[in-house]
Protein backbone atom coordinates (compact mmCIF):
# COMPACT_ATOMS: atom_id res chain seq x y z
CA UNK A 1 0.00 0.00 0.00
CA UNK A 2 1.36 3.35 -1.19
CA UNK A 3 0.79 5.97 1.50
CA UNK A 4 1.17 9.04 0.06
CA UNK A 5 -1.72 12.00 -0.63
CA UNK A 6 -3.29 11.76 -4.00
CA UNK A 7 -1.95 14.58 -6.21
CA UNK A 8 -4.47 13.99 -8.88
CA UNK A 9 -8.33 15.69 -9.26
CA UNK A 10 -10.30 13.10 -11.49
CA UNK A 11 -14.29 13.51 -12.61
CA UNK A 12 -15.89 11.82 -14.88
CA UNK A 13 -19.36 13.61 -15.62
CA UNK A 14 -21.64 12.77 -18.39
CA UNK A 15 -24.64 14.54 -18.61
CA UNK A 16 -26.65 12.53 -20.34
CA UNK A 17 -29.55 10.85 -17.79
CA UNK A 18 -29.19 7.64 -19.06
CA UNK A 19 -25.02 7.51 -18.93
CA UNK A 20 -26.00 9.25 -15.32
CA UNK A 21 -27.88 6.14 -14.08
CA UNK A 22 -25.05 4.03 -14.87
CA UNK A 23 -22.13 5.93 -13.84
CA UNK A 24 -19.15 5.11 -12.28
CA UNK A 25 -17.79 8.86 -11.54
CA UNK A 26 -13.87 9.12 -10.35
CA UNK A 27 -14.71 11.61 -8.02
CA UNK A 28 -10.96 12.41 -6.57
CA UNK A 29 -10.69 15.19 -4.17
CA UNK A 30 -6.72 16.12 -3.82
CA UNK A 31 -3.76 17.84 -2.80
CA UNK A 32 -4.28 21.33 -4.63
CA UNK A 33 -1.84 23.77 -5.28
CA UNK A 34 -4.21 26.52 -5.46
CA UNK A 35 -5.04 25.91 -1.50
CA UNK A 36 -3.26 28.23 0.38
CA UNK A 37 -1.38 26.97 3.01
CA UNK A 38 0.12 29.47 5.01
CA UNK A 39 2.34 27.88 7.70
CA UNK A 40 5.91 27.95 7.63
CA UNK A 41 8.32 25.59 7.25
CA UNK A 42 10.46 24.76 10.71
CA UNK A 43 14.18 25.59 10.93
CA UNK A 44 14.85 25.58 14.27
CA UNK A 45 17.63 23.52 14.32
CA UNK A 46 16.08 21.94 18.08
CA UNK A 47 13.02 20.67 15.98
CA UNK A 48 12.60 17.19 14.93
CA UNK A 49 9.99 17.04 12.03
CA UNK A 50 8.82 13.73 11.08
CA UNK A 51 7.67 12.36 7.45
CA UNK A 52 4.25 13.44 6.84
CA UNK A 53 0.54 11.78 7.45
CA UNK A 54 -2.39 12.31 5.93
CA UNK A 55 -5.56 12.05 7.68
CA UNK A 56 -9.28 11.35 6.20
CA UNK A 57 -12.33 12.13 8.03
CA UNK A 58 -15.68 10.99 6.15
CA UNK A 59 -19.42 10.76 7.43
CA UNK A 60 -20.07 7.30 5.42
CA UNK A 61 -23.76 7.46 5.71
CA UNK A 62 -24.93 4.75 7.74
CA UNK A 63 -27.02 1.75 5.90
CA UNK A 64 -29.61 1.51 8.40
CA UNK A 65 -30.01 5.68 7.73
CA UNK A 66 -30.57 5.82 4.15
CA UNK A 67 -33.36 3.96 4.03
CA UNK A 68 -36.46 6.55 2.73
CA UNK A 69 -34.03 9.25 4.08
CA UNK A 70 -33.75 11.18 0.26
CA UNK A 71 -36.74 10.82 -1.69
CA UNK A 72 -35.30 13.31 -4.25
CA UNK A 73 -32.21 11.12 -5.65
CA UNK A 74 -31.72 10.69 -9.55
CA UNK A 75 -32.01 7.16 -9.31
CA UNK A 76 -34.97 6.69 -7.12
CA UNK A 77 -32.66 5.31 -4.46
CA UNK A 78 -30.84 2.26 -6.27
CA UNK A 79 -27.39 4.32 -5.20
CA UNK A 80 -27.87 3.66 -2.03
CA UNK A 81 -27.99 -0.14 -1.48
CA UNK A 82 -25.79 -1.53 0.62
CA UNK A 83 -23.97 -4.42 -1.64
CA UNK A 84 -22.83 -2.04 -4.42
CA UNK A 85 -22.30 1.07 -2.00
CA UNK A 86 -20.40 -0.33 0.53
CA UNK A 87 -17.58 -0.73 -2.66
CA UNK A 88 -17.66 2.75 -3.85
CA UNK A 89 -17.33 3.91 0.01
CA UNK A 90 -13.99 1.67 0.43
CA UNK A 91 -12.81 3.18 -3.29
CA UNK A 92 -13.60 6.81 -1.95
CA UNK A 93 -11.50 5.97 1.06
CA UNK A 94 -8.78 4.21 -0.02
CA UNK A 95 -7.77 6.59 -3.03
CA UNK A 96 -6.80 9.07 -1.37
CA UNK A 97 -4.30 7.12 0.37
CA UNK A 98 -4.61 8.55 3.95
CA UNK A 99 -2.89 6.43 7.32
CA UNK A 100 -5.58 8.13 9.69
CA UNK A 101 -9.18 7.36 8.73
CA UNK A 102 -12.00 8.99 10.89
CA UNK A 103 -15.38 7.68 9.73
CA UNK A 104 -18.97 8.25 11.15
CA UNK A 105 -21.99 6.55 10.81
CA UNK A 106 -21.04 3.17 10.73
CA UNK A 107 -23.43 0.60 11.10
CA UNK A 108 -21.22 -2.34 8.98
CA UNK A 109 -17.73 -2.56 11.21
CA UNK A 110 -17.16 -5.85 12.22
CA UNK A 111 -18.72 -7.42 8.68
CA UNK A 112 -17.14 -5.08 6.38
CA UNK A 113 -15.19 -2.08 6.95
CA UNK A 114 -12.63 -3.96 9.47
CA UNK A 115 -11.73 -6.95 7.24
CA UNK A 116 -12.25 -4.76 4.49
CA UNK A 117 -9.29 -2.42 5.83
CA UNK A 118 -7.36 -4.41 7.87
CA UNK A 119 -5.91 -6.64 4.53
CA UNK A 120 -4.91 -3.22 3.08
CA UNK A 121 -2.35 -2.42 5.77
CA UNK A 122 -5.15 -0.98 8.53
CA UNK A 123 -5.81 -1.94 12.29
CA UNK A 124 -9.10 -0.21 13.35
CA UNK A 125 -10.97 0.64 16.68
CA UNK A 126 -14.71 1.22 16.87
CA UNK A 127 -17.42 2.98 19.42
CA UNK A 128 -21.04 2.34 18.57
CA UNK A 129 -23.68 5.11 19.87
CA UNK A 130 -24.83 4.56 22.98
CA UNK A 131 -28.95 3.57 23.64
CA UNK A 132 -31.11 0.59 22.69
CA UNK A 133 -32.13 1.66 19.34
CA UNK A 134 -28.52 3.22 18.34
CA UNK A 135 -26.89 0.79 15.39
CA UNK A 136 -24.14 3.11 14.22
CA UNK A 137 -21.12 4.77 15.18
CA UNK A 138 -17.63 5.94 14.84
CA UNK A 139 -14.79 4.17 13.69
CA UNK A 140 -10.60 4.87 13.51
CA UNK A 141 -7.98 3.53 11.49
CA UNK A 142 -4.54 3.79 11.61
CA UNK A 143 -1.41 2.08 9.42
CA UNK A 144 0.18 -0.55 11.28
CA UNK A 145 3.56 0.17 9.06
CA UNK A 146 3.44 3.96 10.01
CA UNK A 147 1.81 4.09 13.62
CA UNK A 148 1.45 1.65 16.89
CA UNK A 149 -1.28 2.14 18.80
CA UNK A 150 -0.45 3.03 22.69
CA UNK A 151 -3.73 3.16 24.35
CA UNK A 152 -7.17 4.36 23.47
CA UNK A 153 -10.65 5.98 25.36
CA UNK A 154 -14.30 5.95 24.12
CA UNK A 155 -16.87 7.95 25.85
CA UNK A 156 -20.49 9.01 25.77
CA UNK A 157 -20.68 13.12 24.95
CA UNK A 158 -23.57 13.09 27.65
CA UNK A 159 -26.23 11.05 29.91
CA UNK A 160 -29.17 11.78 27.72
CA UNK A 161 -28.09 11.56 24.30
CA UNK A 162 -26.52 8.97 22.14
CA UNK A 163 -23.45 10.15 20.65
CA UNK A 164 -19.56 9.28 21.40
CA UNK A 165 -16.02 9.72 20.64
CA UNK A 166 -13.18 7.88 20.45
CA UNK A 167 -9.78 8.29 20.97
CA UNK A 168 -6.65 6.36 20.04
CA UNK A 169 -3.03 7.45 21.18
CA UNK A 170 -0.94 6.60 18.14
CA UNK A 171 3.10 6.76 18.26
CA UNK A 172 5.14 6.88 15.03
CA UNK A 173 7.32 4.23 13.94
CA UNK A 174 10.00 6.34 12.98
CA UNK A 175 12.74 7.04 15.16
CA UNK A 176 12.76 9.01 17.34
CA UNK A 177 8.99 8.68 18.00
CA UNK A 178 6.42 10.75 18.43
CA UNK A 179 3.25 10.46 19.87
CA UNK A 180 -0.33 11.85 18.84
CA UNK A 181 -3.91 11.56 19.63
CA UNK A 182 -6.23 11.42 16.95
CA UNK A 183 -9.93 11.35 18.03
CA UNK A 184 -13.17 10.58 16.07
CA UNK A 185 -16.81 12.17 17.01
CA UNK A 186 -20.39 12.71 15.40
CA UNK A 187 -21.86 15.51 17.36
CA UNK A 188 -26.07 15.72 18.04
CA UNK A 189 -27.83 16.42 14.60
CA UNK A 190 -30.52 19.10 13.94
CA UNK A 191 -30.65 22.91 14.66
CA UNK A 192 -32.40 22.93 18.00
CA UNK A 193 -28.92 21.26 19.62
CA UNK A 194 -26.88 24.03 19.24
CA UNK A 195 -26.22 24.20 23.39
CA UNK A 196 -25.97 20.39 23.40
CA UNK A 197 -23.46 20.04 20.73
CA UNK A 198 -21.68 22.84 22.79
CA UNK A 199 -21.94 20.80 25.70
CA UNK A 200 -21.01 17.65 23.56
CA UNK A 201 -17.64 19.78 22.50
CA UNK A 202 -17.19 20.72 26.01
CA UNK A 203 -17.00 16.95 27.20
CA UNK A 204 -15.05 15.56 24.23
CA UNK A 205 -12.04 18.62 25.19
CA UNK A 206 -12.35 17.51 28.93
CA UNK A 207 -11.77 14.07 28.57
CA UNK A 208 -9.41 14.15 25.61
CA UNK A 209 -7.35 16.95 28.29
CA UNK A 210 -7.63 14.11 30.81
CA UNK A 211 -6.84 10.99 28.95
CA UNK A 212 -3.42 13.12 28.00
CA UNK A 213 -2.80 13.60 31.04
CA UNK A 214 -2.99 10.03 32.28
CA UNK A 215 -1.43 8.49 29.17
CA UNK A 216 1.80 11.07 29.77
CA UNK A 217 5.02 8.54 30.59
CA UNK A 218 5.36 8.64 34.41
CA UNK A 219 8.72 8.83 33.92
CA UNK A 220 8.95 11.56 31.81
CA UNK A 221 7.62 14.15 34.33
CA UNK A 222 8.17 17.23 36.17
CA UNK A 223 8.62 17.09 39.92
CA UNK A 224 5.05 18.23 40.38
CA UNK A 225 3.75 15.57 38.03
CA UNK A 226 3.53 17.87 35.10
CA UNK A 227 4.66 16.20 31.83
CA UNK A 228 7.76 17.24 30.10
CA UNK A 229 6.32 16.97 26.80
CA UNK A 230 3.14 18.72 24.98
CA UNK A 231 1.43 16.14 22.61
CA UNK A 232 0.02 16.83 19.37
CA UNK A 233 -3.89 16.33 18.85
CA UNK A 234 -5.88 16.63 15.69
CA UNK A 235 -9.80 15.98 16.18
CA UNK A 236 -12.00 14.89 13.34
CA UNK A 237 -15.92 14.05 12.83
CA UNK A 238 -19.14 15.58 11.65
CA UNK A 239 -19.92 18.17 13.99
CA UNK A 240 -23.65 19.05 12.85
CA UNK A 241 -22.92 22.84 13.35
CA UNK A 242 -21.07 25.38 11.28
CA UNK A 243 -18.35 28.09 11.42
CA UNK A 244 -18.86 30.37 13.80
CA UNK A 245 -21.53 28.16 15.66
CA UNK A 246 -21.12 27.98 19.81
CA UNK A 247 -19.10 24.51 19.16
CA UNK A 248 -16.78 25.65 16.52
CA UNK A 249 -15.65 28.79 18.46
CA UNK A 250 -15.11 27.12 21.55
CA UNK A 251 -12.68 24.51 19.91
CA UNK A 252 -11.28 27.64 18.25
CA UNK A 253 -11.14 29.70 21.44
CA UNK A 254 -13.30 32.39 20.21
CA UNK A 255 -14.72 34.60 23.19
CA UNK A 256 -18.98 34.90 22.56
CA UNK A 257 -21.96 35.26 24.52
CA UNK A 258 -22.44 31.27 23.99
CA UNK A 259 -18.98 30.38 25.21
CA UNK A 260 -18.01 32.55 28.03
CA UNK A 261 -19.49 30.49 30.52
CA UNK A 262 -17.78 27.39 29.45
CA UNK A 263 -13.93 26.10 31.00
CA UNK A 264 -11.60 27.65 28.86
CA UNK A 265 -9.41 24.32 27.00
CA UNK A 266 -5.50 23.76 27.07
CA UNK A 267 -5.20 22.71 23.21
CA UNK A 268 -3.93 25.69 20.38
CA UNK A 269 -6.46 24.19 17.88
CA UNK A 270 -7.29 25.40 14.31
CA UNK A 271 -9.29 23.58 11.60
CA UNK A 272 -7.74 22.87 9.02
CA UNK A 273 -10.06 23.86 6.43
CA UNK A 274 -9.50 27.45 8.09
CA UNK A 275 -7.10 27.64 5.95
CA UNK A 276 -8.63 26.89 2.28
CA UNK A 277 -9.05 30.33 1.61
CA UNK A 278 -7.38 33.69 2.17
CA UNK A 279 -10.46 34.80 3.57
CA UNK A 280 -10.49 31.74 5.95
CA UNK A 281 -13.84 30.44 3.75
CA UNK A 282 -14.33 27.07 4.57
CA UNK A 283 -15.97 24.81 2.08
CA UNK A 284 -19.07 22.97 2.34
CA UNK A 285 -18.93 19.16 3.11
CA UNK A 286 -22.35 17.90 3.17
CA UNK A 287 -24.72 18.87 0.04
CA UNK A 288 -28.23 16.66 -0.11
CA UNK A 289 -32.24 17.23 -0.15
CA UNK A 290 -34.44 15.43 2.00
CA UNK A 291 -37.45 17.87 2.28
CA UNK A 292 -35.18 20.88 1.25
CA UNK A 293 -31.42 21.46 -0.23
CA UNK A 294 -28.57 21.38 2.15
CA UNK A 295 -25.29 22.74 1.23
CA UNK A 296 -23.12 22.85 4.63
CA UNK A 297 -19.81 23.27 6.19
CA UNK A 298 -20.36 20.80 9.10
CA UNK A 299 -17.36 18.47 9.23
CA UNK A 300 -14.20 19.06 10.11
CA UNK A 301 -10.62 18.32 10.95
CA UNK A 302 -9.33 20.68 13.82
CA UNK A 303 -5.08 20.25 15.19
CA UNK A 304 -2.80 21.21 17.44
CA UNK A 305 -1.21 24.19 16.43
CA UNK A 306 2.45 25.80 17.78
CA UNK A 307 1.49 27.34 21.51
CA UNK A 308 1.76 30.82 21.16
CA UNK A 309 3.50 30.55 24.68
CA UNK A 310 5.81 27.53 26.01
CA UNK A 311 5.00 26.87 29.63
CA UNK A 312 7.92 27.20 32.14
CA UNK A 313 7.09 23.62 33.11
CA UNK A 314 7.21 22.16 29.72
CA UNK A 315 10.57 20.24 28.43
CA UNK A 316 9.14 20.00 25.01
CA UNK A 317 6.05 20.63 22.98
CA UNK A 318 4.81 18.32 19.59
CA UNK A 319 2.21 19.84 17.20
CA UNK A 320 0.98 19.65 13.75
CA UNK A 321 1.98 21.60 10.62
CA UNK A 322 -0.52 21.55 7.92
CA UNK A 323 1.01 21.15 4.87
CA UNK A 324 -1.82 20.26 2.18
CA UNK A 325 -6.03 19.92 1.77
CA UNK A 326 -7.86 17.57 -0.42
CA UNK A 327 -9.45 19.60 -2.76
CA UNK A 328 -13.23 20.09 -2.07
CA UNK A 329 -14.93 20.95 -5.74
CA UNK A 330 -17.77 23.55 -6.57
CA UNK A 331 -21.01 22.35 -6.76
CA UNK A 332 -20.94 23.51 -10.18
CA UNK A 333 -18.49 20.68 -10.49
CA UNK A 334 -21.45 17.78 -9.66
CA UNK A 335 -24.14 16.17 -11.80
CA UNK A 336 -26.41 15.84 -8.78
CA UNK A 337 -26.45 16.63 -5.01
CA UNK A 338 -25.42 13.31 -2.57
CA UNK A 339 -25.79 10.66 -2.43
CA UNK A 340 -25.80 9.67 -5.92
CA UNK A 341 -24.37 7.12 -8.13
CA UNK A 342 -21.00 8.70 -8.47
CA UNK A 343 -21.06 9.36 -4.75
CA UNK A 344 -21.68 6.96 -2.27
CA UNK A 345 -22.86 9.33 0.81
CA UNK A 346 -24.55 12.76 1.67
CA UNK A 347 -21.36 14.20 2.77
CA UNK A 348 -17.52 14.30 1.06
CA UNK A 349 -14.64 12.96 2.21
CA UNK A 350 -12.50 16.02 3.46
CA UNK A 351 -8.29 15.42 4.24
CA UNK A 352 -5.40 17.14 5.58
CA UNK A 353 -1.83 16.15 5.40
CA UNK A 354 0.40 17.04 8.14
CA UNK A 355 3.91 16.98 9.86
CA UNK A 356 4.47 16.41 13.11
CA UNK A 357 6.38 19.07 14.27
CA UNK A 358 8.91 18.52 18.02
CA UNK A 359 10.62 21.18 19.52
CA UNK A 360 13.19 20.83 22.24
CA UNK A 361 12.98 23.72 24.74
CA UNK A 362 16.50 23.44 25.71
CA UNK A 363 16.33 26.74 27.91
CA UNK A 364 14.45 24.72 30.32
Amino acid sequence: LCLSLSLYLSVSVSLSLLSLLSLSLSLSLSLSSSVPIQETPETNPATTVSSSFTLLQFNTLADALSTDSFPHLVDNGACLLWPERKHRLIAEITRHQPHIICLEEVDHYPDFFLPTLQPLGFEGLFKGKCGDDSFDGCALFYAKDKFECVDTHSFALGERHSQVALIAHLRTRSQPSQDLYATVTHLKAKSEFEAKRLGQGVTLLRELNAFVSRSADTTDTHHDNTPRNTPAVVIAGDFNDVPGSPVYQYFAQQQSDATQQTTAHPFALRSAYAHYTAEGREPYSTYKKRETEVCRTIDFIWYSTQPPQQTTTTTTTTHLRLVGLLRIPPTSELPHRLPAPYYPSDHLAIGAQFQLITKHLSNL
